[in-house]
């Protein structure tokens, strides 16, 4: 990639378009848009990234692809396209594929796109295992979006977005320009937010009045996202090629241990309201005993007794800078708790 190169950040305003926005311009690239659907928020982003152009485009539809794509090199689809009107998981991923279908005709036909790197989800690799005695996972492992149970619908969607992607740009009647493709498929993404209004996984798990089952919490810091996508996007040698993306792993209970005792209980409050309680694994496992049977049970119970492992298959692609987890959860419950105290004033 050429700093003068056109780099498309499609879905700009999100936690990792931003900070993909931000990581670019910090390396001085001086051609970057980014798409956008709240004007709202790009107007944050276009008084923070003035040097940037920002294109309203929703893959929805086709309004000002055509613009958005043109003379672009390289594309980094950070985009999380949802039709309100969907009611059914089927509808919800065929939103998904003509989204990804969209996408990819425009920047074919504008015949300049050289690589996309499509933004994924560990969602769409480690689950719907059916085979007790396998505990480890890599890039050659896929969910199957049909097996029966899946709890989550990101484990559904993901697969059939990458494989209509890897089937856009494999059919040479469809993808004539012969435009690249890598797949990154991000653990949990945590790290304090470039913007005032997108928050990570840790909110996520941990703002609830309740309880949570003991988990594996593989995760990636926002940041190295970032730098790992143009570190892909940047290696020919990637192209063709999916990769996990984890730089640490820390149980549900360290998270919430470590929160209660950094934070007082008003800033806690401030920023999660209440904060769960973590069950035991053990317990948890034996709670869920009487549906071991379930698909539930075979994806979530081993995540519960920390015994799942993920395992890249491309250690070197990617040296991980944050693999301390203290550092990026204090430096992302700081943000927060600022973004929050913002809002009050």
């Amino acid at each position: 990639m050429k700093t003068t190169d056109k780099v498309l950040v499609v879905g700009a305003t999100g936690y990792t378009g931003a900070w993909l926005i931000d990581t670019l311009s910090g390396l001085g690239f001086t051609n970057i848009t980014g798409t956008y659907r709240s004007e709202e928020k790009a107007d944050y982003m276009k008084e923070k990234y003035p040097d940037a152009t920002f294109i309203k485009a929703d893959l929805l539809t086709d309004d000002n692809w055509a613009e958005a794509t043109r003379d672009a090199k390289w594309i980094f689809n950070n985009s999380a396209t949802f039709d309100p009107n969907d009611q059914t998981t089927e509808e919800i991923s065929q939103t998904k594929v003509n989204a990804v279908e969209r996408l990819y005709q425009f920047a074919n036909e504008a015949g300049t796109v050289e690589k996309i790197v499509q933004l994924g989800s560990e969602g769409g690799v480690s689950y719907g295992n059916t085979d007790p005695n396998k505990t480890v996972f890599n890039e050659d492992d896929w969910t199957d979006p049909k097996t029966p149970g899946l709890a989550d619908i990101f484990m559904i969607i993901k697969p059939y977005e990458e494989k209509a992607a890897d089937d856009f740009i494999a059919n040479d009647d469809k993808n004539d320009s012969g435009m690249k493709l890598t797949v990154l498929h991000p653990t949990s993404i945590i790290g304090p937010s470039v913007t005032p209004w997108q928050h990570d996984m840790i909110y996520a798990y941990l703002a609830n009045d309740g309880y949570i089952a003991e988990s594996q919490m593989y995760s990636v810091d926002v940041r190295d996202l970032a730098n790992m996508e143009i570190t892909l996007m940047n290696d020919p040698n990637t192209s063709g090629k999916r990769y996990l993306g984890s730089g640490m792993k820390l149980m549900l209970s360290q998270l919430e241990s470590m929160v209660r005792e950094h934070y007082s209980d008003d800033e806690l409050k401030t920023v999660f309201g209440s904060v769960v309680k973590v069950i035991p694994g053990e317990e948890a496992a034996a709670i869920l005993a009487p549906v071991s049977d379930t698909q539930y049970y075979r994806d979530f119970v081993p995540r519960m007794l920390d015994k799942v492992r993920l395992e890249t298959k491309y250690p070197d692609v990617y040296q991980y800078q944050y693999t301390d987890p203290q550092t990026t959860v204090y430096e992302a419950v700081d943000k927060m708790l600022a973004d929050t105290r913002n809002k009050m004033k």
